[in-house]
């Protein structure tokens, strides 16, 4: 027993062993929601020009299709979290996977600003369920000895993200 009253925990050293490339692959997988997440808030920089001549933004429409993504994203998040506890983490990225899919492809394919503005939010929902699942996901299943280099991972996924964005978004323009 600890001074807190709280049983000790004697977990077994994190030792080298073939769970540590399955344990990679995973993190690898699962952080794509970050590089997802940071894509599609950058993304939408390089695109405004053509999308106020294509769609006829005004100065209103164009804030909105730009910031609707961050009001889905705070649905997403209260939505994500409940929905990972319900049914679990895992599922939850799996599902989360789907709705960045037909975000995506429904950005793509709109016809009016109208509808891009429905698929950023739905895409919003998706980067705020993979904010709260993603990072959460990778604490619970990395030994304890390298928990915050495998969770922080998902933030420098964010951050290749945007910079990807960016950077295409220069190439297209270029």
């Amino acid at each position: 027993m600890t001074t807190d009253s709280r049983p000790s925990l004697d977990l077994p050293a994190d030792t080298p062993g073939p769970h540590d490339r399955r344990l990679g692959l995973i993190a690898v997988v699962a952080t794509f929601g970050g590089l997802l997440f940071g894509y599609d808030t950058g993304v939408i920089n390089g695109a405004l020009e053509p999308l106020q001549r294509d769609f006829g933004l005004t100065s209103f429409t164009e804030g909105l299709v730009v910031s609707i993504l961050i009001f889905g994203a705070a649905f997403g998040a209260l939505l994500g979290g409940q929905l990972a506890d319900k049914y679990g983490r895992r599922h939850n990225i799996l599902v989360l996977a789907a709705v960045f899919m037909i975000g995506t492809l429904g950005c793509v394919l709109s016809p009016t600003w109208e509808v891009l503005a429905f698929f950023r939010f739905v895409l919003g929902v998706a980067v705020g369920g993979a904010s709260t699942t993603v990072p959460v996901y990778l604490a619970e299943i990395s030994p304890t000895e390298r928990r915050g280099s495998i969770v922080g991972r998902n933030e420098v996924m964010i951050v290749a993200g945007q910079f990807a964005a960016f950077v295409i978004n220069a190439v297209i323009y270029n």
